[in-house]
């Protein structure tokens, strides 16, 4: 073959290759254009979307929610209303008593401010301390010490003294200021001289009284609840008397009552 026909050769075979692949070119460019087919929904479950939607929003969150709200408005909440009338939650003896705990009592013995010479002189702490402040007082004043001849009694001890004034004729009810207490120890007293009854007897019956009276929470005498103490008016002189009353009013809480023209001389103490 001659090299000019060679050279066609190459030609022809160049220019078929060419068309061959703009053929395939065209083809391919025309499944990029043609649309997509819809894939098969029939194995889908209907609920599909329901169910990631759940997922999405966070389905065990609101279930916590709900808990939370559960335990917020439930029973126990602070707004709920059987709680707030229950009258235990108010009036629950056991909280009263931890905040109205009974005062201590204190024992008292001789010391710089004041002499003892009381069968007991037994005094609530705060009662204590407006003594001692008033003997304190009183010796700055005088130099000279309080003596003390009645602190603490016993229900059988009340009834004693009162025993002691009734039959020196005094007029014990307006001696007191719970008259009516007075009264029911009185009755007692005129009843078994009534019947009567020996001083033992009568004193026993008026103790009953008194007893009972104190089982009820109340007092004919602040001695019997450790607010009170006597202190002795034999030998005092006008100026120790004044400095004595002075003392008295300068200290709060503490009352002077003057029971000199008794049948046991004293001035009351009431702390």
């Amino acid at each position: 073959m001659s090299m000019r026909g060679l050279r066609r050769v190459v030609v022809l075979s160049v220019l078929g290759f060419s068309c061959i692949s703009a053929a395939h070119a065209e083809a391919e460019k025309k499944d990029e254009g043609a649309p997509a087919t819809a894939p098969d929904d029939s194995d889908v479950p209907d609920d599909a979307d329901d169910s990631k939607s759940d997922d999405d929003t966070g389905g065990d969150s609101d279930s916590k929610t709900d808990d939370a709200a559960k335990s917020d408005d439930g029973p126990a909440a602070d707004d709920d209303p059987a709680a707030d009338d229950d009258p235990a939650a108010d009036d629950d003896p056991a909280a009263d008593g931890d905040d109205e705990k009974e005062e201590p009592v204190v024992s008292l013995k001789d010391s710089r401010e004041f002499r003892v010479v009381a069968r007991s002189l037994r005094l609530k702490e705060s009662s204590a301390a407006r003594l001692r402040e008033v003997a304190n007082l009183y010796r700055k004043a005088t130099r000279h010490k309080l003596v003390v001849t009645g602190g603490d009694r016993t229900a059988q001890r009340q009834a004693e003294l009162m025993f002691k004034k009734l039959k020196a004729g005094e007029d014990v009810i307006k001696l007191y200021a719970h008259t009516e207490l007075a009264r029911a120890i009185v009755a007692a007293y005129k009843d078994g001289r009534a019947e009567g009854l020996t001083r033992k007897g009568t004193i026993i019956r008026m103790r009953k009284v008194i007893q009972q009276q104190m089982d009820d929470g109340e007092f004919i005498s602040r001695h019997l609840n450790f607010t009170a103490a006597d202190v002795r008016s034999r030998g005092l002189t006008a100026e120790r008397i004044k400095a004595l009353r002075e003392a008295v009013k300068a200290v709060d809480g503490v009352s002077l009552i003057d029971e000199r023209d008794g049948a046991a001389p004293c001035f009351h103490l009431s702390l």
